[in-house]
């Protein structure tokens, strides 16, 4: 008889823990899957918080070239009206026509493409667009204003041609078309400096900043890609 209470004891001890180890790792699934829902939360939390901060310094690499394209179109708006001001009180002055004429028409092709440009900055939903399409944007963007840059540094040396017979004109009074050395020599001087500095202020305010913009973006994408 003791036997058989011996076997039933030791029945009763294996069953009991089984139970308590089946209990223990159940709790250990729901105690771990707790952790990993967490776990996950807090990746999707640092994974959205970068996206921000990325997308944000995106954002602010745009401003600059943005205030540029403003500050040009109201600079070529000026001297829209300022020539037109001139040809109108000159008018008998074929010459100061037609390099008014000229001035005007390369002005206004520049504020044009200022406005198509200021135009892109805004319409870029920098928050609420999705990575590929930013990147798009901003591609397009950028390439829009290498094919502007073309034909604004090929219209250096005409709007030069045009404008320093008027700025002449204007503060000084002198008809530099009477001293054509003078003319050449002022023509060769201010076309080269402005060249350059065009291409400066092209390659610091615009290149360097889509090139860093391009980067953040990339990031955005490959950190994306592996979660």
């Amino acid at each position: 008889m003791l036997p058989q209470k011996l076997v039933e004891l030791k029945l009763f001890l294996k069953s009991s823990l089984l139970k308590i180890k089946t209990m223990e790792l159940d709790d250990f699934k729901n105690e771990w899957s707790r952790f990993d829902d967490k776990l996950t939360q807090n990746l999707k939390v640092n994974e959205d918080v970068l996206r921000t901060i990325n997308l944000n310094k995106t954002k602010r690499e745009m401003f600059m070239p943005l205030i540029t394209e403003l500050v040009s179109a109201l600079t070529n708006i000026m001297v829209i009206v300022v020539v037109a001001f001139f040809v109108i009180n000159n008018i008998s002055l074929y010459k100061y026509v037609i390099a008014g004429m000229l001035v005007v028409f390369l002005c206004v092709s520049a504020l044009s493409a200022s406005v198509i440009k200021i135009k892109m900055f805004f319409n870029i939903d920098y928050i609420n667009s999705s990575v590929v399409k930013l990147q798009r944007d901003l591609a397009y963007l950028n390439v829009f204003i290498l094919k502007c840059r073309r034909y604004e540094l090929l219209g250096v040396p005409f709007l030069t041609a045009g404008l320093l017979p008027i700025a002449f004109k204007m503060q000084m009074g002198i008809d530099i078309f009477e001293r054509p050395l003078f003319f050449i020599a002022e023509f060769i001087f201010v076309s080269f400096v402005s060249y350059r500095l065009a291409l400066y202020l092209n390659r610091k305010i615009f290149d360097k900043k889509f090139a860093k913009v391009a980067k953040l973006l990339k990031d955005i994408n490959e950190f994306e890609r592996e979660e």
